[in-house]
């Protein structure tokens, strides 16, 4: 079916309205989603609401359950670790391949980022704090591909999922990323790839690593600690 009808438009609007959801928190990890109420809420047929849960069921987002029904994919330490160590070292490769390329209307403009986190970490108003931050971390990776830079979009929406148990979780997380993200922003301002590279790898793992702690204490991530490895290796000359 043709994009341009009603119900192709409609099945995208659903899996947005749902996608965004779920990654926002307002669908908790492991929740079941009631087809004929959810669709009697957004307005639409179950046609392209169960359309929308299988993209969704795609991505990653949801899972099906033997009865038909389908629950919020729950979080885990191994989920955690495996989408870190696809980001880590593919993050790592973005920002090398957009340093060479920022000009200094980009430093400003990140600049400008970071004032705004700083000014919502200061209401703890975690929403408004991640548009600023959505943007800061794409402008670093901004000139990396088209490929590159819609696959990290993707990644970086699933580990938003996790970044806000770490910010709710914790009462130093906004300022820990306020210090890391002004010393990657200080390393692209310099041209300096390498050192760019390695604080960026470094501050995702922060998450990472802070979270699985918060979520199973006795969880070895050697994957993860792997993958650092190799997102802060330097380029050889």
């Amino acid at each position: 079916m043709d994009k341009s009808t009603p119900e192709r438009q409609n099945v995208d609007l659903v899996h947005e309205q749902l996608r965004g959801a779920i990654l926002r928190g307002e669908y908790k990890p492991g929740e079941e989603l009631q087809q004929v109420p959810l669709a009697e809420e957004l307005g639409v047929s179950r046609t392209p609401l169960r359309e929308a849960f299988r993209l969704l069921q795609r991505e990653g987002l949801l899972e099906a359950s033997p009865n038909r029904s389908y629950r919020v994919t729950a979080f885990s330490a191994a989920d955690l670790e495996e989408l870190y160590v696809t980001f880590l070292p593919l993050q790592a490769l973005a920002i090398r391949l957009t340093i060479p390329q920022l000009e200094s209307e980009d430093i400003a403009t990140m600049h400008g980022d970071l004032a705004q986190m700083d000014h919502y970490a200061q209401a703890h108003d975690i929403e408004a704090w991640e548009r600023p931050h959505r943007d800061f971390h794409r402008r670093l990776i901004q000139h990396a591909g088209r490929r590159v830079v819609d696959l990290l979009d993707e990644l970086s929406d699933h580990a938003g999922r996790y970044r806000r148990v770490y910010l709710e979780g914790t009462s130093y997380g906004f300022d820990a990323a306020a210090a890391e993200h002004r010393e990657i922003l200080a390393a692209c301002r310099e041209g300096a790839e390498d050192t760019a590279a390695a604080r960026l790898a470094n501050h995702l793992a922060h998450t990472a690593f802070d979270v699985l702690g918060m979520a199973d204490e006795t969880y070895e991530p050697h994957a993860l600690k792997t993958a650092l490895a190799v997102a802060e290796q330097p380029l050889a000359p």
